[in-house]
């Protein structure tokens, strides 16, 4: 919950790729910038390239505010609803 919380009000999130769920939210370096498991120096990295990066940060801050409503009840409920229909 808290990367799709932070890509509604377009934060870009530096996130450790430590669990499988991870890639069904976020498209790396389109809405998050995704770093192998516990790699520190990948990290700073990642960050130091959004601090200094505006219009890559501003890109990514936009994608990730658009790409969230996927995410949105409505969105959802019409999923499940599909899937009852298709089901019975």
């Amino acid at each position: 919950m808290v990367l799709t919380e932070t890509m509604m009000f377009g934060t870009v999130p530096v996130v450790f790729n430590s669990y499988a769920a991870v890639t069904d939210i976020i498209e790396d370096g389109e809405t998050e910038l995704l770093v192998p498991p516990f790699s520190c120096s990948k990290y700073v990295n990642a960050l130091r390239t959004l601090m200094e990066n505006e219009e890559l940060r501003g890109h990514m801050s936009t994608s990730c505010r658009e790409s969230v409503h996927r995410f949105d009840i409505q969105n959802i409920a019409d999923q499940w609803e599909d899937l009852f229909k298709n089901f019975f």
